[in-house]
Order: structure tokens, then sequence, then C-alpha cells
């Protein structure tokens, strides 16, 4: 079941239109304040059931200032957010969610879309989808509510847990729980990717790095592993939220590699965030075997004339035989963060402060 999501619409009504076009098969719209009246507009044009509340310049508005529903077994809040303050942060809105109970939390006001999971809560603002901030383009959001097969993923994560605790191996333990599920081969390579035994769980724990902890630190990157996870945010695509906290994605990398425009886009980010976290120095490792390994040698390096940083460019035959003998790892390669002496969770570290419309699934158990 799809629902859109739409906020600060700001009586631009061309807007509404675009959006209605743009999401035909919605079941229904939230509209998160800024105007409520461009609501009833939504309602009558789209003639689809509209859930709204008023913003903070709905000043005459008699609707109540936040409404909770269940859609499809999911219990959804919904808030202009003035209120909880959340251009700076949305803790108290995450606080003042724990006594509703709300597994989605819909907010709008800061005209920035944003996606955040906080202790299983999803919480999203849209943008707007008129006068949006911070260069970013009009926008809105679709959800796709699934919560039974979520759930199921997390049933059958416990029975994968289970096993790996018992030293089964893990390809005999996705067939086993995958098809018991009947699950689709993108569920199974989720559900693989997401679990690990708690002995490893522990081990991966105590061996994590606070990003914060890096200065004057030179760190060695898993090239093609930390890019691509970060394309795909960039591009919307699906992410999970692993058990021992890293983000993966489902791309798979196969042997062939080429360069998008969300790869520049990332190398563009890398500079601030090394920046900030005061970064010395940086390695990257690059698989000789995939191809444009040496197209993005090039564009790393072209990018990083820009960043005050020791930079080093290595093709390697396997990065992973270097990467499990180091130390302050950049990687979500579960074999790697089994061997290294430490890693760094830097993909979710740039998702939550830089990348604010990603898609994440929890497993994190």
């Amino acid at each position: 079941m799809k629902i859109g999501i739409i906020s600060d619409s700001h009586n631009d009504l061309s807007a509404i239109d675009n959006a209605i076009c743009l999401a035909p098969d919605v079941a229904c719209w939230f509209h998160a304040g800024d105007s409520i009246s461009d609501a009833e507009y939504l309602m009558n044009v789209a003639q689809k059931q509209v859930f709204a509340v008023p913003g903070n310049i709905d000043w005459f508005s008699t609707a109540h200032k936040e409404v909770l529903v269940e859609i499809a077994g999911i219990k959804v809040l919904i808030t202009h957010g003035h209120q909880y303050n959340v251009k700076s942060t949305r803790q108290y809105l995450y606080e003042h969610s724990l006594k509703t109970d709300a597994d989605l939390i819909i907010y709008g006001h800061t005209h920035i879309g944003k996606q955040e999971i906080i202790d299983h809560k999803y919480i999203v603002n849209p943008g707007s989808v008129s006068e949006p901030r911070d260069g970013l383009k009009p926008s809105f959001m679709i959800a796709d509510i699934s919560p039974e097969e979520i759930k199921k993923l997390r049933y059958a994560q416990e029975e994968v847990v289970w096993l790996l605790n018992r030293n089964y191996p893990i390809s005999n333990i996705i067939d086993f729980v995958g098809g018991r599920h009947q699950f689709s081969v993108r569920q199974r390579m989720a559900l693989r990717r997401a679990s690990c035994s708690n002995r490893d769980l522990e081990i991966r724990k105590s061996k994590e790095i606070n990003v914060y902890n890096l200065k004057g630190k030179t760190i060695n990157i898993d090239a093609f592993n930390f890019l691509i996870s970060l394309e795909v945010a960039l591009s919307k695509g699906l992410l999970i939220n692993c058990m021992d906290g890293a983000i993966r994605d489902l791309a798979g990398l196969r042997g062939t590699y080429r360069l998008i425009d969300k790869t520049y886009l990332v190398l563009d980010m890398l500079g601030d965030i090394f920046s900030k976290l005061q970064v010395k120095g940086v390695n990257f490792y690059i698989d000789a075997p995939v191809s444009n390994s040496g197209k993005l040698k090039t564009a790393i390096c072209e990018v990083a004339d820009k960043w005050d940083i020791d930079l080093n460019v290595e093709i390697v035959t396997n990065p992973d035989v270097i990467l499990e003998k180091s130390n302050f790892v950049v990687s979500s390669d579960s074999i790697i963060l089994d061997k290294c002496d430490g890693w760094i969770n830097l993909v979710k570290y740039i998702i939550d402060n830089g990348i604010n419309d990603s898609w994440v699934i929890n497993l994190g158990y």
C-alpha cells in the first residue's frame, strides 16, 4: 500500500497538481501543514482521503495540531513540527512520539526533505513541494507501507541468528530459512547481509571506532564498497541497517562498475566530511579486476585536489588482504570487519548527516 506525503505547499496549487500526477496510485495523502487549506484542494482533485494538520502560518485553523491514524497496521503520527523545534533537532518530536506508539512520524516546517530511524521509528520530512530550501528541488514523498513483509523478515532473522549461533553455514541457513518463508532473492540477500552471530556482533562492536575520534588519523577505505553504498543512498535505492550497525546495499558488484553522476556528488561531499572530522590522510583501495577502476582513481584524484589531506589511491588485486590487516578501516564487508584491527561506520555518519532522503530499512535485530 502506497501513501503520499506532502508539506509546505504554501497555496501553490500547481505544485500540488504535479504531485497528484506523479503519484496517481497512492491510497491516501498526508499533508503536514502550511497551508492546511491546500489539503482540501488536494482531496478534491486527487479524490483520495487526506489526513492534514495546520502549520505555523495556518493561524486561524481550528484543526487538530496532530493526527494519529493506523494505515495497513502501521501507526502514523503527523504534525507540522514547529512546536517541537524540528529545525534544530528531532529529539523532542521523537520523545513525544513515544507517548503515541507511532511507527511512522511525519513532520514538515523545515522545507528540507529528511529520513531518519530512531529506535525503530521512521521519522520523515517530505520537504517542500513549492518552496524548498538549502538548494534542494521541490519534493514530496511516496511511502510503500508493507509492514507484514518487514515483520516477516525480522522474525526470520531471529531464526537465522539462532542457527548462526550454533555454527551452521550461512549459505545453508539462508536456503533453509528463505525457502521456509518463500522469500525472494533480494529478501534473502537482505537477510544474509543484515545478520550475524552474537559472537561476531560482539567482536565487531568492540572494534568500532567513533567517527569523532579521527582527528589526525589516516583512514583506509574499501573504495567500491564505500562509494557504492553512498551512490545508492543518493539514488534513493534500498539500504539495510544491519545488526552490527553497518549500512549495506543490495547492489552487488559482480566485477562491473561505472561512474555515474552520483559518484561525483559523493566525492564532492567527502572533502567537507574529512575536513569536519579532521582526518589527516585517506588511503583508497580500488579492486583492479573490477571494470573502470582506473577511471575511478582518476576521478578521486581530480576531486581530491581541493581536499586538504594526505591522499593515496591504489589499484590493487585484492583490497581485502590489505584492509583485513589494517586499522581505521572504512568498509561494511563483514569478513573485513571480523579481521581488521578497527573499523569506522562512516557510511552511516554521512547518511545521517548529509543525505536527507535515503531509503534505509532497519534490520538491526
